[in-house]
């Protein structure tokens, strides 16, 4: 067993229950890495960063602007505030919050998961912002096209998990981003349509 391997298990060890578990399950999760397939994919979560989800968010609503399609532009509209809204909700999150991201683990001997926050990469697992704003622009365009809504959840699914497989999250980071990006969703679908009427 390497330096870093006996450090990241003894920061492993040194977590309470719930915590060990979920650094045990990451650990498992970045051991998928040595396998040629896995490692051939783990870019395509680059998918979720902030420039293709607005790009992505602003497409849609352009396509349902110039087609005609309310529901499509609308959409776009609620995809594109759920996404602001979760970004500045995950950079809240990360400023009252310090955790150790799992590949620093090894480096640093140690797991860290309380506040305050660090501006430092390296310690700003908590939450996952990539899966904020994957469900709050996902579920949009998933409730305007219902039948694109399983494909959509699945492959963002995927992505998502890749984060782990990469090592920049833990699960309960993709669980608190998750929450943030349903809440965002949610937030959008009131005020995109509220704002429309009042420029009516």
């Amino acid at each position: 067993m390497t330096g870093r391997a006996r450090r990241t298990r003894a920061a492993i060890d040194a977590a309470g229950p719930l915590l060990s578990r979920d650094l045990a399950l990451t650990a498992a999760a970045m051991g998928l890495r040595r396998r040629a397939r896995v490692r051939r994919v783990m870019g395509a979560s680059e998918v979720l960063d902030q420039l293709p989800l607005v790009s992505l968010s602003a497409a849609v609503a352009l396509a349902g602007q110039a087609s005609g399609d309310r529901s499509l532009r609308g959409a776009g509209l609620r995809m594109l505030v759920g996404m602001g809204l979760a970004s500045a909700l995950k950079g809240v999150g990360k400023g009252l919050v310090a955790r150790t991201r799992p590949t620093e683990i090894g480096e640093r001997g140690e797991h860290r998961f309380d506040a305050p926050g660090e501006d430092d990469g390296g310690m700003q697992a908590f939450p996952s912002g990539h899966t904020a704003g994957a469900v709050a622009t996902v579920l949009p365009l998933a409730r305007a096209v219902p039948a694109a809504g399983p494909p959509l959840a699945l492959a963002a699914g995927a992505l998502v998990a890749l984060k782990v497989v990469r090592g920049d999250h833990y699960p309960s980071d993709l669980l608190a981003g998750a929450l943030i990006g349903l809440a965002c969703a949610a937030a959008a679908r009131r005020v995109v349509p509220a704002a429309e009427r009042a420029l009516r």
